[in-house]
């Protein structure tokens, strides 16, 4: 009889180590689940951040895009202003202006950027051709007026200046008319 009793309190340990050793089908089953779970979890979280990836680069693209866009009608819009004869709106040109606050001419300054080698390649032809040392002093006179005159104009409405160094070239460039004339005089 001791051997049935043995046998069955073998049995029963051996199902309680087994018991003991493995888990139950419920607490599998929960482990199961929750491992789930927080591979749903991870793999949402990876989609959304590529939506918000791909929703940047939409952005992006569609900023780039109206960008583009808003320039090309832009230049529509010149051309068709140009073709119509109206001068466009947008137009930004920096326009100096002199120590009074009136605008400089643009092209005066480089109108007399050109007239100043030329008036002293004029100069040196009149120089040549005169006859007599007087004649020839009055054309050196009369060739280095106008050469004042056209260089310190170009440098005056060229030139960005300070309000002073402006005033003193505007005060030079009118000096250097009645200087011309005088010049022209001799």
């Amino acid at each position: 009889m001791a051997s049935a009793t043995d046998d069955k309190m073998a049995t029963t340990q051996q199902t309680n180590s087994e018991a003991v050793n493995e888990p139950s089908d419920s607490y599998v089953e929960t482990k199961r689940q929750a491992v789930i779970e927080a591979r749903e979890q991870a793999l949402q979280a990876k989609a959304e951040a590529v939506r918000v990836k791909a929703q940047f680069r939409a952005e992006a693209i569609r900023a780039k895009a109206e960008e583009k866009a808003s320039r090309t009608l832009a230049k529509a819009e010149n051309r068709a202003l140009k073709i119509e004869g109206i001068a466009p709106a947008e137009v930004e040109r920096k326009i100096r202006l002199d120590v009074h606050g009136r605008p400089k001419p643009a092209m005066r300054g480089w109108i007399h950027a050109v007239a100043a080698p030329l008036s002293l390649a004029a100069g040196i032809v009149l120089i040549c051709l005169a006859h007599g040392a007087s004649l020839k002093w009055a054309c050196a006179v009369f060739m280095t007026s106008s050469l004042v005159l056209f260089t310190n104009s170009a440098c005056y409405h060229l030139g960005d200046w300070s309000p002073r160094v402006t005033d003193v070239l505007r005060r030079i460039d009118h000096v250097n008319i009645f200087l011309l004339i005088a010049g022209t005089y001799t």
